[in-house]
């Protein structure tokens, strides 16, 4: 096959000006190139036949050649790690202080070194005022507290026990003072108290195991006696058993047994039981409780025998660590002792009457949180029923001395609440707490000398 290649190059270039005349060159360029015919044979690939080979199984015997080595002595420095060092127990404190109405005051806690098997510690607390604001030395008063306790670690099983006793001194002289007229009440040590009271109780737990099922059980004596002719004698079993479910539940049946017995110018018998069965849970921002308060009160002031059931229901979201809000409903049964009232009261007079308090139900809503690992705060807003709700009134019969009264329907108390908590150093926190309290009696005028604020 012949083929001709032709190549043209043209060449235009524009008009020049030589010797100031105007004229038109065109350069036309004209190659023609011939090729040789070049020889392409195309053939198929010759195909090689397969050759058949037998295979054979090859066989391989080991052979063992022992090298003996020389040992080697390896010198390997290793370089011993201390022990972190434990950081030193604060286990003493002491108060020292003087104030006015010559007031000193020592308050003084003793207690072990650091020990794997046992612990112990003591309490000393002297407070007193030679005289007071009121008529001098018929307001002066005394404290002075005397406290032992223990505790025996073992394997499984901790053990604590404890024992106290407390002596509070003061005088009746709340009343107004006419001069030159002294009433009947306040002639000679009538005006004189003294509070004798006296502790103690012998526990035993397993919460430091990991077992499925944990216990804890608390037996306690208390004996109270006054100048005069009242006392009052309680033993008490307090048990909390636990049962984990599993990582996030567990079950709490909370048991409480009182045996109460006071004196005065009768003697009165005052039982009481109570059991808690709750479910807890726990997940990764729901907690919440869930369960029933069980009471049985033999009080035989009134000759009743009462049985109370009441719910209890918590529940807790975390929105965040910097707020995590809560609700509840529940009520319980508010247990009244003479030792009670007088923590409330210490100018009560003789015959008092005791009655448990019935909350009926308890709603409240709050918050709380952490700000900044540093600001820890609490705020409640809760709302309560009572029945036979307590106040206190002077006597009239005896202007030093106050009685205990009972509002006979139903009580609605409002209270508002705040705590707030910042840590400045580990060892250093600054706190606040406080509580308003608003009330809507029934059957009384008002809430005499209840609280308003705290």
């Amino acid at each position: 096959m012949n083929f001709k290649k032709t190549l043209y190059l043209i060449l235009l270039l524009p008009g020049i000006a030589l010797a100031q005349e105007e004229k038109d060159f065109v350069y036309k360029t004209e190659a023609v190139i011939d090729l040789e015919k070049a020889d392409r044979p195309f053939e198929k690939v010759t195909k090689v036949p397969r050759v058949e080979t037998e295979v054979t199984k090859q066989t391989y015997t080991p052979e063992v050649i022992e090298a003996p080595l020389p040992d080697l002595k390896s010198k390997i420095r290793i370089y011993p790690v201390g022990d972190e060092p434990i950081k030193p127990l604060d286990n003493n404190y002491v108060k020292v202080g003087f104030g006015n109405y010559s007031t000193p005051l020592l308050d003084a806690y003793l207690n072990s070194g650091r020990n794997d098997r046992y612990a112990y510690g003591l309490r000393y607390k002297h407070q007193s005022s030679g005289k007071g604001p009121v008529e001098g030395e018929k307001s002066a008063f005394s404290q002075n507290f005397l406290g032992l306790n223990g505790q025996w670690f073992t394997d499984g099983v901790d053990f604590n026990a404890g024992v106290n006793y407390e002596r509070l001194g003061y005088r009746f002289y709340g009343y107004e003072q006419i001069e030159g007229i002294q009433p009947a009440f306040a002639e000679g040590n009538k005006l004189k108290q003294v509070l004798n009271m006296f502790g103690l109780d012998i526990g035993l737990n397993n919460y430091k195991t990991d077992k499925t099922f944990q216990y804890g059980m608390n037996v306690g004596f208390t004996a109270l006696s006054d100048a005069y002719e009242a006392s009052e004698t309680e033993v008490s079993l307090h048990l909390t058993p636990r049962y984990r479910v599993n990582d996030v539940k567990f079950i709490t049946m909370e048991t409480d047994m009182y045996w109460s017995t006071r004196k005065d110018s009768s003697k009165i018998k005052r039982n009481y039981y109570s059991f808690k069965p709750h479910l807890n849970h726990r997940a990764e921002k729901w907690r919440y409780i869930i369960g029933v308060n069980v009471v049985y009160e033999n009080d035989s002031l009134t000759s009743n025998n009462k049985f109370h059931l009441y719910p209890k229901l918590f529940l807790q979201y975390e929105l965040s660590e910097n707020a995590q809000p809560y609700a509840g409903i529940q009520g319980d049964m508010q247990r009244n002792t003479l030792g009670s009232l007088l923590n409330d009261n210490l100018y009560l007079g003789s015959d008092q009457l005791l009655y448990n308090t019935n909350n009926t139900m308890q709603l409240f809503i709050g918050t709380e949180g952490t700000y900044k690992k540093k600001l820890y705060y609490n705020i409640r807003l809760q709302h309560d029923n009572y029945a036979r709700f307590y106040t206190f009134i002077e006597d009239s019969t005896d202007q030093s001395r106050f009685r205990t009264i009972y509002d006979g329907g139903n009580v609605k108390q409002l209270t508002f609440s705040t705590d707030v908590c910042y840590t400045v150093q580990e060892n250093f926190k600054i706190g606040l707490k406080a509580s308003f309290f608003s009330y809507t009696m029934d059957t009384l005028a008002e809430a005499w000398h209840r609280p308003k604020f705290s």
